[in-house]
């Protein structure tokens, strides 16, 4: 396939694409503070992109549920790269969550845009 023809079969053009981790230590008698994951992705153009959605699950194969309230603002058209970023700050200790990011063009059409993503389980303390 030409790169022209994909072009038009997809609108956005992933560059890439991760989770952090992040858990922190607490020193004794300091209140903890929650684990968060964050999924990060960047896109190198855009074509009519409105926006994306994250979803998570806690098994690989789901089922996969939308977690952001309502999608994070996407470039529209643009040739220049974007980076995005959602924190998932609903996190519960010992678990082990896998997400993927969808992408809504501005006539509503959904496609997903990374592969999943697995984010391994992690407690307060650790580092």
């Amino acid at each position: 396939m030409s790169r022209q023809a994909l072009s038009s079969v997809l609108p956005i053009v992933a560059v890439a694409w991760v989770i952090l981790v992040s858990a922190c230590s607490v020193p004794a008698g300091r209140a903890v503070e929650p684990l968060t994951n964050t999924v990060t992705w960047s896109t190198a153009s855009e074509s009519d992109n409105f926006g994306f959605d994250v979803y998570r699950a806690e098994r690989r194969e789901g089922p996969y549920e939308r977690i952001t309230a309502q999608p994070l603002e996407g470039g529209g058209t643009t040739d220049l790269p974007r980076d995005y970023r959602f924190v998932d700050e609903r996190v519960e200790p010992g678990v082990e969550y896998f997400y993927y990011v969808e992408s809504v063009s501005l006539s509503g059409e959904r496609r997903r845009f990374t592969p999943i993503m697995r984010a391994a389980p992690k407690y307060p303390g650790s580092n």
